[in-house]
């Protein structure tokens, strides 16, 4: 492919259960980084070690350029010199800020949302440290960009690089396409071996977001374009893509139908349910666990399997409209 002696893939290590986690080395009119990884000692030792064994160090780094906000894509911000120019879709910005105002925005709407899902104020507190705590932990401080990408724009020093506009797995999801060369920056929009997890992020902008049905719209988005090639956030370059997507949205509608079957008769709280069907994990990772369960709901009830009201105290039930037989 043309474009092997313009782009280097550098593999990260992270502390998550996806693994480790790709920056690119562009070499456009300017030396690009295309995410900047994760803010551990350890990932920024072997980013270190691959700049020098491609003949550059950090400083040689002319701008970067962000596919999302997520903690393992950014996490370097903090670290890079300070006048290197930073770009992604402006939704990013808060989140590698992070003034006071806004961590405490986003963790009073998350709180809502946990009271909806029937989270009881005992463990209100617990339940809130643990969901947020990758963000407050490994999320760069203090950086702001220097510009904002929206769909339609090219990337600066790399026109040839157009952007596109995925939301779903986060709010501020952009792939990069290079339209002569059938090849796309993905980011965390389409993963090599498992699905994308579209992660509930509430904002002040879109405070009840619906992320899973959001990243449908984007898979079916993405087939709309000619695309040989991804360069995945985590993983080896994808191919085959519309194929890819194509088995993804199939197996997306098979494992709503599993979380239906899991759900039984009567009404029925998001905690319950992903209690239910993650009955080992819903207490450890409940930012992954509720925005699974919370993203399979909304999507079957706007597929009719189920319906939504609220109780008395503002708590979300959910209740099944169908009875399936038991799936093989």
């Amino acid at each position: 492919m043309s474009l092997d002696h313009k782009v280097i893939r550098i593999e990260l290590p992270t502390p998550f259960p996806i693994g480790p986690v790709n920056v690119f080395l562009l070499r456009a009119d300017k030396l690009t980084l295309i995410d900047a990884g994760m803010k551990t000692k350890e990932a920024w030792n072997v980013f270190e070690e691959a700049l020098r064994k491609e003949g550059y160090k950090v400083t040689d780094i002319e701008q970067v350029i962000l596919t999302h906000q997520h903690p393992d894509h950014t996490g370097f911000l903090e670290w890079l010199p300070s006048d290197i120019p930073v770009y992604g879709h402006k939704l990013v910005e808060p989140w590698i800020y992070q003034d006071e105002e806004f961590v405490q925005q986003h963790n009073e709407l998350y709180r809502n949302f946990l009271m909806e899902f029937g989270v009881s104020d005992d463990v209100m507190d617990t339940w809130l440290r643990k969901a947020t705590a990758a963000i407050q932990v490994y999320s760069p401080k203090g950086q702001k960009l220097a510009g904002y990408l929206k769909e339609g724009d090219t990337l600066p020093y790399a026109s040839e690089w157009e952007v596109i506009e995925t939301p779903g797995h986060s709010l501020s999801q952009l792939i990069f396409y290079n339209r002569k060369e059938k090849v796309a920056f993905g980011g965390d929009h389409i993963l090599p071996k498992v699905p994308s997890n579209p992660y509930l992020e509430p904002t002040i902008q879109n405070p009840k977001p619906k992320p899973l049905l959001d990243y449908l719209a984007s898979l079916e988005k993405t087939l709309n374009y000619d695309i040989d090639l991804i360069y995945s956030g985590h993983g080896e370059p994808l191919s085959d893509i519309h194929s890819l997507i194509m088995e993804r949205i199939q197996k997306q509608h098979k494992w709503a139908l599993r979380v239906l079957q899991a759900m039984g008769e009567g009404k029925k709280t998001t905690l319950e349910v992903s209690a239910a069907f993650f009955p080992d994990m819903y207490e450890k990772a409940p930012d992954f666990i509720f925005s699974e369960v919370y993203g399979q709901l909304t999507y079957l009830e706007k597929e009719g399997y189920v319906e939504l009201t609220k109780n008395e105290e503002g708590v979300l039930l959910w209740e099944t409209t169908r009875v399936l037989a038991p799936q093989s």
